[in-house]
């Protein structure tokens, strides 16, 4: 073969190959901030806890309602849903000209309220809100106690709550104020 032949031919590609990679090298070994940490998906997603999940609830003479877009004349209102296991973020909001009262249960008591106080159960931390008002109830012979949300009228509040991962299934959200619970001021809220 002539000069240039095998000997060039296989020298030229692998030395612009090894020039290449002590290149990439030095560049990798040249950053002065130095080598950093990432965490993978799987590692972020167990340390960090997913946003709460937001739901506004409309309370006014005398019903509960999800806020959403309007709904033709007929349609059923939407059930209220939350997560089961997860923090949520509900807004009670009175749209009404009279104040009402929010309380989540099972099992209505003579006197109102519910036998069962899932309200209670969710630890409610007040995050925001004006006229509104957090009652708890002792617990006495004739009832268990728990907790009620009022709402004056053009007032709101948002709550942080944590929904128990065993509370599952479907429960009751009611205003017991006189008289209301009785003209139907009560709605499902299904825990999902």
């Amino acid at each position: 073969m002539a000069a240039g032949g095998w000997g060039a031919g296989w020298t030229r590609p692998a030395s612009l190959i090894g020039v290449a990679a002590l290149l990439a090298g030095l560049a990798t070994g040249c950053d002065s901030a130095g080598p950093t940490e990432t965490a993978s998906p799987t590692e972020s997603q167990q340390t960090e806890s997913p946003e709460p999940q937001p739901l506004v609830l409309l309370m006014d003479e005398f019903s509960f309602d999800v806020e959403g877009p309007s709904r033709p004349a007929g349609y059923p209102r939407p059930t209220a849903a939350l997560p089961a296991g997860q923090a949520v973020l509900v807004t009670l909001q009175n749209d009404g000209g009279i104040v009402h009262e929010w309380r989540v249960g099972e099992q209505v008591l003579a006197d109102g309220g519910y036998e069962d106080d899932l309200l209670a159960m969710m630890e409610p931390q007040v995050l925001s809100g004006t006229g509104y008002r957090l009652v708890k109830h002792e617990e006495d012979a004739e009832a268990p106690g728990g907790l009620t949300v009022e709402v004056e009228p053009g007032a709101s509040v948002t709550l942080r709550l944590h929904v128990p991962a065993d509370a599952a299934g479907t429960w009751e959200m009611g205003c017991f104020i006189t008289g209301h619970y009785e003209a139907g001021m009560r709605a499902e809220l299904r825990i999902e």
